[in-house]
């Protein structure tokens, strides 16, 4: 018999944890919010066995354990206090993601599986050095705001999507001030997370040039 995570494992499977018997339904690979208070703390939880859970907070670098019961009811607290803080932007346009997560939520209190599942090495923080393509536009395509000229794309606000971003002189202009500086021309340096940094790379406008240490 071996483990995986907290499970205890046989060579016929996975030996079936103990009934749920109070709060919100507990899975690994899972965005959870805990607490009581009127901000809870979001959560990844990793793992979860019988007695005990394997669960990350920001900035996701360790792995922490709680007892199962404990955190049973500390979580179903988080999660209906965070679905309270949000239920009336569910509708909004933008906040699709939460609407998603209202879900899940509202599942797992009922005692269901949510396929919401995430990897905690994708919440991790790492910061980039990113320069502008050499074929990415000067202008943007006219739009009903703009219908008699094209718009000048403002590539420090476009990577603002991905982090936070700084910027830097490149090699070859170090003594030029930053503010001096043609967009295409600077290094810009963007914290974000290794999920965002997936999306970034697949921006046609943006090269990644190299991770930057903090």
């Amino acid at each position: 018999m071996g483990t995986k995570g907290w499970i205890d494992v046989s060579d016929e499977g996975v030996i079936s944890l103990k009934p749920l018997e109070k709060g919100i339904f507990l899975q690994p690979n899972t965005i959870y919010y805990m607490g009581a208070s009127s901000s809870p703390d979001m959560m990844i939880v990793s793992a979860v066995g019988d007695t005990h859970i394997e669960y990350y907070r920001y900035p996701y670098e360790t792995p922490l354990r709680m007892e199962r019961d404990i955190a049973e009811d500390l979580i179903t607290r988080g999660c209906r206090r965070w679905m309270e803080n949000h239920k009336d932007i569910l509708t909004t346009p933008g906040y699709e993601g939460f609407a998603r997560m209202y879900a899940s939520f509202r599942d797992m209190l009922d005692g269901k599986e949510s396929d919401c599942l995430v990897h905690v090495d994708d919440y991790r923080r790492v910061s980039v050095e990113v320069a502008i393509d050499k074929d990415a536009p000067d202008y943007a395509a006219a739009d009903d705001s703009f219908p008699s000229k094209s718009v000048k794309v403002d590539y420090w606000r476009e990577l603002e999507q991905y982090g936070s971003v700084g910027g830097r002189n490149p090699p070859g202009a170090m003594d030029t001030p930053v503010h001096q500086l043609n967009q295409r021309l600077m290094r810009y340096i963007v914290s974000t997370t290794k999920g965002e940094l997936k999306e970034l790379k697949n921006d046609k406008r943006f090269k990644v040039i190299c991770e930057v240490k903090t």
